[in-house]
């Protein structure tokens, strides 16, 4: 068994004082960005029920912004696996990468990326969806690849940046965008999760229900509610009755937005209201450390106080993903035959997943 190295910030963080570096714009071209503020991200309990852990800002972050002025991790990439018979069973990453086309498809015949740290750990809301990610880049001249031994063992990938998509107001989750296809592959979440034309199914029925109210001077009860669902049940899926309102308390509550945005009232509603206070009080900050050209040679990035920490203190908090079966790491050649474009897939292993180099693993795994 083996553990993403990622937990090493975590672990790391009992001994000695650390103190972040004055002229940090020399290590990473961030305008010591962190030193200047408190804690401004934070790991806390998700405000989607049952989602386990989220990220959370307590500043206000304009569209066009990135949440952080930097990618906070190198992306590590996953070569092939889906040709090795390589299963959920036999390691969790499979639901934390992101495809790695366009990125990574030159390291192999099929890629997937794991963008550890913010893109593990950000959720995915179909509506209120607010960061988009960009790519860092990719840097193979930190050592040669003909005189030093480490070359190839750590990940030439910068990571990505995440970007707000929208204005995200102090107290929101992150929520990234999966792409809708990561529910309808997943049984557990194709049948229950609102897509986002289930919200705007949901809005317009809404919509329509008071400016018939309005019209008809109809007065809107539990079993008016009742008989709309029941007759919108006919033209519209599970997903969307679950958010249109069964009880005449809910629906007054819904129309009594100001600004008539029943489709964004809907959205907030299948979350849990989180504020600054309740984040800081339940949260675990992220952004004591930055990423940067390590100063130890041959070893590619390393992670960088971003302000003062002191002794004992946390430096960052990490999830845990188990890779039960180490064998599943292991790397096949993948050869495409020139006439059948068919692939063939080798016997022997030839290597491992670049991983397994971020991994800790356990005397007795």
């Amino acid at each position: 068994m083996c553990y993403p190295a990622y937990l090493l910030f975590l672990l790391v963080s009992i001994t000695n004082q650390l103190v972040s570096s004055q002229e940090c714009s020399e290590i990473n071209d961030n305008n010591c960005f962190a030193e200047k503020h408190e804690c401004l991200l934070y790991l806390a309990p998700s405000s989607i029920s049952g989602a386990g852990f989220g990220i959370f800002t307590t500043r206000d972050v304009p569209e066009g912004e990135g949440v952080l002025p930097y990618s906070d991790a190198p992306s590590l990439v996953i070569s092939d696996y889906e040709y090795f018979n390589v299963t959920g069973k036999d390691w969790a990453h499979n639901s934390y990468n992101w495809d790695g086309g366009g990125f990574a498809d030159f390291e192999c015949e099929s890629s997937a990326e794991h963008v550890m740290t913010f893109g593990s750990t950000s959720n995915y809301h179909t509506y209120l969806k607010n960061v988009i990610r960009y790519n860092d880049g990719y840097d193979d001249g930190i050592v040669s690849r003909f005189t030093d031994p480490s070359a190839g063992s750590f990940s030439y990938h910068k990571g990505h940046y995440f970007t707000a998509s929208r204005a995200i107001a102090a107290g929101e989750e992150i929520f990234a965008d999966y792409g809708e296809s990561w529910l309808d592959n997943r049984k557990e979440y194709a049948d229950s999760v609102p897509r986002e034309d289930d919200f705007i199914e949901a809005g317009t029925i809404l919509t329509a229900i008071k400016e018939s109210s309005l019209k008809s001077a109809a007065v809107i009860n539990d079993d008016v509610l009742s008989v709309v669902k029941g007759v919108a049940k006919i033209f519209s899926n599970e997903r969307v009755m679950a958010l249109v309102p069964n009880t005449k308390a809910e629906y007054e509550a819904i129309i009594q937005d100001p600004l008539d945005n029943y489709l964004n009232v809907i959205a907030k509603k299948s979350i849990i209201n989180r504020n600054v206070k309740w984040i800081q009080d339940n949260g675990l900050c992220l952004d004591n450390i930055l990423p940067g050209k390590s100063t130890l040679s041959q070893v590619g990035q390393g992670a960088f106080a971003s302000r003062i920490l002191a002794e004992g203190s946390m430096i960052s908090p990490v999830l845990l993903l188990q890779i039960p079966n180490s064998d599943s790491l292991l790397m096949y050649d993948v050869m495409r035959d020139k006439e059948s474009n068919e692939l063939e897939i080798g016997d022997e292993p030839i290597g491992k997943q670049l991983i397994t180099n971020y991994c800790f693993g356990h005397k007795d795994s």
